[in-house]
């Protein structure tokens, strides 16, 4: 029977999970931009954008997150 061991997180996999975090966090908030422009139009994307930014941050940093932790574990 194997034990399974557990591993120290070291400091350089936290700043390559930071950076990967916000790169991918950054490329969903382009998409959605991107689709809602394309979808609504400039106007409607930008005002939408800027009434609910601290919703759709959240949530590409935490989409981000999950993505960046699937592509490149500890």
């Amino acid at each position: 029977m194997k034990v399974k061991t557990r591993r120290c997180v070291s400091f350089k996999g936290l700043i390559n999970t930071i950076k990967t975090t916000a790169l991918t966090s950054f490329f969903l908030l382009m998409i959605l931009f991107g689709l809602s422009t394309i979808v609504f139009g400039l106007n409607i994307a930008s005002l939408q954008f800027f009434t609910y930014w601290y919703f759709m941050i959240i949530l590409a940093l935490s989409f981000g997150f999950q993505i960046s932790k699937e592509i490149q574990p500890l």
